[in-house]
């Protein structure tokens, strides 16, 4: 049997390549199909900006099913014209979606998507092995848990849940061999990402992931992670790592071990995203030591109030003295806020205006609110004040505004994104200058 992965570009994004890395999930549910004999191919139109047509035919040869990544709602478009695209060439060829999008939208999905078959529910990799065997005659579909699909009478069928991955060490490396791995190091594309740990305990409303993978942080062992950065330092001689966990720092004491391990077995330059309460002055010295080049911090808001209501579990304060922390000791600092959260109004604009100013940090996201199915916000705007303006998923992007708050207006929110930008650039610009 073969089977073809697809990671689908989006459909507003100009021509070009417009991927973050290689879609590394894609990448581990291949290696477990290859472990048990299994012939895999794994298409990425997103680093080259490829994208299907409404009526475009697609022909895969060889291939006896095709998995398609709908994690991304802002890419659910090109998913649906991909799905349709097989069947117009091939109506019998089994179409299955998985990922974060997919897996909180599979009912609406199947109801409305005769092109779409089967939708993996949450982790992938061992449902699709054995949807494999399902779909090969060697098992029922519906003894398959994990996942949901139309029976003959096109009825919605959602199986038994699948159990999530404990020891995330059984997973095989990644299939990366199955990658153009030289056009990811040629366009920067984030070439040497990692992911050691899966999920988040925290339950943040405007956040699917932590729905998706869990509550509980899951790690892969020390010897695990040096393993893969070996890997990809004497095979794709690779010299910057991404760590692409939730919270890597979650863990201190595992943290310390593998930076101290880092330092003394790799000359490389990494980096990470984390929470502004899961570091301190001798964690980031550390992680400086053993190359931390660059950290991510989703600070969101400088409201306090808004903080809480999004139950984010931090403070402004802990936000102000991780930035001002980690830029002392020469690590660049990213930073992302959400523009539109409940309780937004042009005070807690200006708060965040002020607290950007103040800390400067070394690069600045700003996102305008989005409510991803799966979301607690998402199931219930009201009870946050939040309206949702349009629900055609190629919008969902952070760009373009597709919600409003009580007070504020989609075009306030819009003006607001624009004030800070500029207002931080100005600043930035005149702080550069200043520590020439």
């Amino acid at each position: 049997m073969k089977v073809t992965l697809i990671n689908p570009s989006s459909s507003l994004v100009p021509s070009g390549p417009v991927s973050t890395g290689p879609p590394v999930g894609l990448a581990t549910i291949a290696a477990v199909l290859e472990n048990q004999g299994i012939k895999v191919d794994i298409t990425d139109m997103a680093l080259f900006g490829r994208k299907i047509g409404d009526n475009e035919k697609l022909s895969l040869p060889g291939t006896d099913a095709v998995g398609i990544s709908a994690s991304m709602t802002s890419f659910f478009h090109q998913v649906v014209a991909i799905s349709k695209a097989l069947k117009q060439t091939d109506k019998d060829m089994p179409v299955i979606l998985g990922g974060n999008h997919a897996t909180f939208m599979h009912k609406e999905i199947l109801r409305n998507y005769n092109f779409v078959d089967i939708i993996v529910l949450f982790e992938g990799e061992y449902v699709m092995l054995e949807l494999t065997e399902a779909l090969s005659g060697k098992k029922k579909l519906a003894d398959v848990k994990g996942i949901a699909y139309r029976n003959k009478d096109g009825k919605v069928v959602v199986t038994d849940p699948a159990e999530k991955v404990k020891d995330l060490d059984i997973l095989p490396m990644p299939a990366r061999h199955l990658l153009p791995m030289e056009h990811y190091i040629e366009k920067k594309c984030w070439p040497g990402s990692i992911v050691t740990s899966r999920g988040c305990p925290y339950k943040c409303i405007f956040c699917s992931t932590s729905a998706f993978f869990g509550h509980k942080v899951r790690f892969h062992s020390i010897g695990r992670v040096l393993q893969e950065i070996r890997s990809l330092v004497e095979k794709h001689h690779i010299k910057q790592i991404h760590f692409n966990d939730d919270i890597f720092t979650f863990s201190r004491s595992r943290g310390i071990k593998l930076y101290e391990m880092i330092e003394k077995n790799f000359d490389i330059e990494w980096g990470c995203q984390t929470r502004v309460d899961h570091v301190d002055a001798d964690l980031l010295s550390k992680m400086r030591k053993s190359g931390c080049g660059g950290l991510f911090f989703g600070m969101e808001s400088a409201s306090q109030v808004i903080l809480d209501k999004c139950e984010k579990h931090q403070t402004v304060e802990q936000g102000r003295r991780a930035i001002k922390l980690t830029k002392e000791l020469g690590i660049n600092v990213e930073v992302s806020f959400i523009l539109g959260l409940p309780g937004e109004n042009h005070e807690t604009i200006k708060n965040d205006l002020d607290f950007i100013l103040e800390t400067i940090p070394d690069r600045l996201i700003l996102n305008l609110l989005v409510p991803y199915p799966g979301t607690i916000l998402y199931e219930n705007p009201q009870k946050f004040g939040i309206r949702i303006l349009d629900e055609d998923w190629q919008y969902y992007t952070h760009a373009i505004p597709v919600t409003e708050t009580r007070d504020l207006s989609w075009k306030d929110l819009l003006k607001a994104r624009f004030l800070i930008e500029r207002e931080y650039c100005k600043a930035k610009e005149n702080y550069s200058k200043g520590h020439v």
